[in-house]
């Protein structure tokens, strides 16, 4: 089972509206998550010296990839807004671990790739200022997250005995739920046509549910049914 981790991620949102006579709106976005904040998952043994080797953590962030989502933009009046969203996070699949060691009669390289996707819902409240054909806001709110699942990737090559192993792992996560801040403008094109661009942080918990071994394979040939049922699950 892998740690609790903590999605810190920065988005770049765009996208464009119907304006409607009763400023109900739906606002399809599209942007990118930069992961920031990085966080501890897992650990390796990095090699040191003959009979000497050290515990390293594993760091990760789990807010990069892409973004896609749908707002519905619902007036109180000319200055606050509230706006539900459901999106889905893709997840970038990134290399968090390398390591190329060798010595008198061994040598190997070892690496681990991550990627998280996963649907957050959020609600914000937005204050709003027009001024002429712009509309900045800020906003903040409550956001959940369902269905997180992370796909990690390992590889161990030993190029001695010329056996290179790979393993995927899944883990699930538990629904989280965090807080983000949104800021950014709409310009109107026209009375009935609108685009934005916003600038989004969220800060989410993420408690793994469970873990299981999906592929596992030695020089390409398929060997996950000599695993234990206990080796499967982690």
């Amino acid at each position: 089972m892998k740690n609790k981790i903590a999605a810190y991620a920065v988005m770049m949102l765009v996208g464009a509206q119907a304006v409607s006579a009763a400023d109900f709106t739906l606002r399809p976005y599209l942007g990118y998550g930069f992961g920031m904040a990085q966080q501890g998952y897992g650990s390796n043994s990095v090699y040191i010296s003959p009979n000497t080797t050290k515990d390293e953590t594993i760091l990760y962030s789990a807010g990069t990839g892409l973004k896609a989502g749908l707002g519905v933009d619902m007036g109180l009046n000319d200055n606050f807004s509230i706006e539900p969203m459901i999106g889905y996070s893709m997840g970038t699949e990134k290399e968090v671990w390398k390591e190329d060691a060798s010595g008198t009669g061994w040598s190997y390289l070892d690496s681990s790739k991550v990627s998280t996707s996963f649907i957050p819902f959020s609600v914000t409240l937005k204050i709003r200022a027009k001024k002429g054909a712009f509309t900045p806001y800020a906003g903040f709110g409550p956001t959940f997250v369902f269905g997180a699942k992370t796909i990690s990737t390992e590889r161990e090559e030993d190029r001695v005995a010329g056996i290179i192993e790979k393993t995927e792992e899944e883990t699930t996560y538990n629904m989280g739920i965090g807080l983000h801040g949104v800021v950014g403008t709409d310009y109107n094109v026209s009375d009935s046509f609108v685009i934005f661009g916003q600038i989004r942080a969220d800060q989410l918990s993420l408690t793994p549910d469970k873990g299981k071994v999906t592929k596992y394979t030695v020089n390409g040939v398929n060997q996950l049914s000599t695993l234990t049922v206990s080796d499967r699950e982690t």
